[in-house]
């Protein structure tokens, strides 16, 4: 008989239940059985473990976005590498963003990718409504529609600067920060990205409703 022991959690109400023991799968030996049927099929939980997922995923220090922050010697070695790109931050997706009316319209146009569209909008909204409420709490940023949307039509995006970036790999607080000397502090280094500080909001609007439309 498998004895289920349940693992605290540092917040919220979605307890672990683990199984010690010698446990075989098609592909592997486990030591730990992980029970997930509470937080599968009890309302609360499941909510609960979304919300922790959920956290783990998002911007987690002060410094860094977390793409960065998770394997910032990755970035550095795209930055350094003397291709061309092009940088499409927080501070544009912040300023292109989707509405819900956005996504009203996009439903009511009744096509199957407009209104996963329209779904992903709300859903996305409602978790932003939570986590990191917009100035207009009825919008939330699209980061990766919007870099590309940038690939297709460049005038999505706004105060578009050639500048030297680099990133922190020092692994203290700002391990995975990019740096952008767009005062020019460092006047002997050249140029290696393109960085986007805003976007027009109606472009990358009538973009996404164009292309799921």
């Amino acid at each position: 008989m498998i004895q289920l022991v349940k693992l605290p959690v540092k917040r919220g109400n979605a307890p672990l239940r683990i199984a010690k023991g010698h446990f075989v799968t098609n592909h592997s030996h486990i030591n730990y059985y992980v029970d997930i049927t509470y937080q599968k099929t009890r309302l609360s939980e499941a909510r609960d473990s979304a919300y922790q997922l959920v956290s783990s995923f998002v911007n987690i220090t002060p410094t860094a976005e977390f793409n960065f922050w998770v394997d910032p010697e990755a970035a550095k070695i795209v930055v350094d590498s003397g291709c061309e790109i092009v940088i499409v931050p927080l501070d544009a997706t912040h300023k292109a963003v989707m509405s819900l009316k956005d996504a009203d319209e996009l439903e009511a146009s009744g096509k199957k990718a407009a209104i996963a569209t329209a779904s992903f909008i709300r859903h996305r909204q409602a978790g932003y409504k939570i986590w990191q409420p917009m100035a207009d709490i009825d919008t939330v940023p699209i980061h990766d529609a919007l870099a590309v949307c940038a690939v297709l039509n460049e005038d999505v995006l706004e105060d578009v600067r050639e500048t030297y970036m680099d990133i922190d790999i020092a692994g203290g607080a700002a391990d995975g920060m990019s740096i952008c000397d767009l005062d020019k502090r460092y006047p002997d280094r050249k140029p290696n990205v393109k960085v986007a500080l805003s976007a027009n909001r109606e472009i990358f609007s009538r973009m996404i409703k164009e292309i799921m439309c």
